[in-house]
């Protein structure tokens, strides 16, 4: 049977039935659309405390990061949802280090991915399917090590 990746909009709108059901049909609870989003970054978004519970409860990643560098915690306005997503990053030893070098390991995967195609002379400012380029990625991810390596080479 083909289980379709997770739908944004399940859990911009709410469904839990529907999160429930494709979960239990084996849809991935940390599939990522095409701006790194995982289900639990729209459900923290929204504030929906109930979905958050049950995509927490089917092993949802704390620490996803998406494009804009934003783990859902820091995407989610909501108290009561914030205080689920922090006990449970709490239960699971979730320490301030490990937050931060999460962070940092997707920009030294960035710059290693920037290092890879200089050395094999691929085109580093390609546009993405958003028109994006790895320069603009990481400009707007703020990483200033990408920034000064792109600098260096005369890519910006």
């Amino acid at each position: 049977m083909f289980i379709p990746p997770y739908s944004p909009q399940c859990c911009i709108d709410n469904y839990e039935e529907m999160v429930k059901l494709l979960l239990d049909r084996g849809a991935n609870v940390n599939a990522q659309d095409n701006e790194l989003w995982t289900p639990l970054h729209a459900a923290a978004t929204c504030g929906h405390a109930g979905l958050v519970k049950i995509l927490i409860a089917h092993g949802a990643d704390l620490l996803a990061v998406n494009s804009d560098g934003n783990m859902p915690y820091d995407l989610c306005e909501d108290d009561p949802t914030l205080d689920i997503i922090e006990t449970a990053m709490a239960n699971r030893g979730i320490t301030q280090e490990m937050i931060n070098e999460t962070r940092a390991s997707t920009e030294r995967k960035m710059m290693g991915d920037i290092q890879e195609m200089l050395r094999l002379g691929d085109e580093v400012n390609q546009q993405d399917s958003q028109g994006a380029t790895l320069v603009r990625r990481s400009q707007r991810r703020n990483y200033l090590a990408v920034r000064v390596l792109c600098s260096s080479v005369f890519l910006i």
